[in-house]
């Protein structure tokens, strides 16, 4: 199926991620395919496409990009390593002023089960750097939440601790609603929070077994309207960004998924029943 642009809300965007095994050039296609004008991409991907080709290619198409993920967390227990993680979040930074991007994801790093606090001194020390070439280049750090099952790549688990620590570190932060839908009062968050957000992601979960994976938004059991409504209704007007990995997405095939996904999610957003397409 082919769609225009026009069918898709505009503040709707995706994730490369959620086309994780694919190529750039795989990804471009479909978006041009689906009439998807909005992009956040990891650099990974940039750099298999070789870099030079893969600014030309996106500016060529005409795409918004929206963010730029590094494809690197800190281990904030071994600085050693921080340097490699700075400098490919530092090209990210490059990379992001060449794309028109206003934004650097992180997830910040993991502490390897060490107190939050000790994690919090940790990534100040190892962001600064970054932090100063940011805003030079004028371009946004922003911070993702992530449940404890993803403690290997962030320490910071819930939108709470997130809105504290962005603000105690002068970032932005990345919600994603696979990893803040459990909080108690989050759509009191939401709202607090959006005028700190810089990106708000968008997946489903199931929970009949350990909720690890992600779903096509309206596969799964997630309160999604609620939780994008309550950012929005407090002045949030994105990107909201497709980030769908798992098994499901990848058995079923990234263009229908994706394609299915952002169905929904206008819908959602438009406030209307949203579609039943497969």
């Amino acid at each position: 199926m082919t769609s225009t642009s026009q069918q898709w809300d505009p503040r709707l965007g995706v994730n490369s991620l959620s086309s994780r095994n694919w190529t750039l050039r795989q990804d471009l296609d479909c978006y041009e395919r689906l009439g998807i004008g909005r992009i956040s991409v990891v650099l990974p991907k940039l750099l298999d496409a070789g870099l030079d080709r893969a600014v030309d290619e996106i500016t060529g198409r005409g795409i918004r990009v929206d963010g730029i993920l590094a494809g690197r967390a800190f281990d904030l227990g071994d600085e050693t390593s921080w340097s490699a993680t700075r400098d490919a979040m530092i090209l990210s930074l490059e990379v992001a002023n060449r794309l028109g991007a206003s934004t650097l994801q992180t997830t910040g790093g993991s502490a390897g089960g060490r107190p939050y606090e000790w994690a919090a001194a940790q990534l100040v020390r190892a962001l600064e750097p970054v932090m100063a070439a940011a805003r030079r280049a004028g371009v946004r750090v922003a911070l993702e939440p992530t449940r404890p099952q993803f403690a290997h790549v962030g320490f910071v688990h819930s939108l709470r601790d997130g809105l504290a620590l962005a603000a105690e570190l002068g970032v932005w932060l990345v919600p994603d609603t696979a990893h803040i839908w459990w909080e108690p009062g989050v759509g009191e968050l939401l709202a607090a929070g959006a005028p700190r957000f810089a990106v708000l992601q968008v997946a489903d979960l199931a929970f009949g077994a350990p909720v690890l994976e992600r779903l096509v938004p309206g596969d799964g059991a997630l309160p999604l309207a609620a939780l994008m409504g309550a950012a929005a209704g407090a002045g949030f007007a994105g990107p909201f960004e497709l980030e769908i990995i798992g098994s499901a997405i990848d058995a079923e095939g990234y263009e229908d998924a994706i394609r299915r996904s952002f169905a929904h999610i206008t819908a959602l957003l438009a406030g209307r029943e949203p579609p039943l397409v497969r």
